[in-house]
């Protein structure tokens, strides 16, 4: 669930990363305490749940490269995994996720905060503590969108590892809010 091909173009041809979009303002200096998560590289503009998986898989044991092979390619070339394909094509590699939805009415585009919303992100840091990395679709432009996984959580902040971008990025929460308000805030829990 990446850019699509002609977006993709657009921000490579600018010299841009889709990370500097989705993590633009996280500027805080100290990581939250992460959990090791092996880091790959999507291979296309629309892999990026793949190239997730694969490294959620990978946590357990296991080559992430040969992993990364084993999963298919997206059903959909432009759009990339689906919250169901994720899903779906996790458990063929051992990843179980749990969709996590804010309590209350939260309407998808409708990014007013709310309670519910922070609710939400103290239950995704409260995950991510206990050793349960969170995969989060976020926008990253042209109404196209991106996963992310959360590995740490720390005082109004959330360290994210990009399958876009190699190391680790702190964002906070607030600026992970809007960013995930298209969606409707939908997270996917690892176990």
């Amino acid at each position: 669930m990446t850019l699509g091909s002609i977006a993709w173009k657009r921000f490579a041809r600018a010299g841009l990363l889709v990370a500097a979009v989705v993590l633009a303002g996280a500027g805080a200096t100290a990581f939250a305490r992460t959990r090791p998560v092996p880091w790959i590289a999507q291979k296309t503009a629309s892999d990026c749940g793949r190239a997730v998986l694969a490294s959620l898989a990978a946590r357990r044991g296991g080559d992430v490269q040969a992993i990364y092979r084993r999963l298919p390619d997206p059903p959909d070339p432009l759009r990339g995994y689906s919250i169901n394909d994720m899903r779906r094509f996790g458990a063929r590699v051992g990843v179980s996720l749990s969709v996590l939805a804010p309590g209350g009415v939260v309407i998808a585009g409708d990014c007013t905060p709310r309670p519910a919303v922070a609710a939400h992100l103290r239950r995704l840091a409260g995950h991510v503590s206990s050793g349960r990395p969170v995969v989060v679709p976020v926008a990253s432009g042209f109404g196209a969108g991106h996963y992310l996984i959360l590995v740490g959580a720390n005082a109004g902040a959330f360290t994210a590892m990009d399958p876009a971008r190699p190391g680790l990025s702190e964002i906070a929460a607030d600026r992970l809010a809007a960013l995930m308000c298209d969606f409707g805030y939908l997270a996917l829990v690892s176990r």
